[in-house]
C-alpha cells in the first residue's frame, strides 16, 4: 500500500509539471503524452501486476469478517440502515435515522 500511495503522490507532482513543460508545444500535446503514458502503462500492468483471484477458483473464499457473516459487523451488512421509520412509504425516513 505504501508503494501505491507513493506512486499516486508522485503522479500528482510529476503530472502537472510535465503538462506545464509540454504546454508551450501546443495545447493538445500534454493530452497526447498522457495517452502515450497510459498506453505504455497497460502492458506493464498486465505483465507485472499479480492476479488477485485464487488459483483454481472463480473467486476468493469469504473472510470471517465479511459483511453478513457474523464477523466485525455482527451479521449486519456494513452501512445498512436501521429498519422502520416512514409511515407512508414503508421505507426508513431521513428524520428517523434511515440514512
Amino acid at each position: 500500500m505504501g508503494l501505491i500511495g507513493a506512486a499516486i503522490g508522485l503522479g500528482f507532482v510529476v503530472g502537472p509539471a510535465l503538462g506545464g513543460a509540454l504546454a508551450p508545444l501546443g495545447t493538445a500535446v500534454p493530452f497526447w503524452v498522457a495517452m502515450l503514458v497510459a498506453l505504455a502503462n497497460a502492458p506493464l500492468v498486465l505483465r507485472f501486476l499479480p492476479e488477485t483471484r485464487w488459483m483454481g477458483t472463480s473467486r476468493a473464499p469469504a473472510s470471517p469478517a465479511a459483511p453478513g457473516r457474523g464477523g466485525a459487523t455482527g451479521g449486519v451488512a456494513a452501512g445498512a440502515a436501521p429498519s422502520g421509520g416512514g409511515a407512508i412509504s414503508g421505507r426508513a425516513s431521513p428524520l428517523h435515522g434511515g440514512l
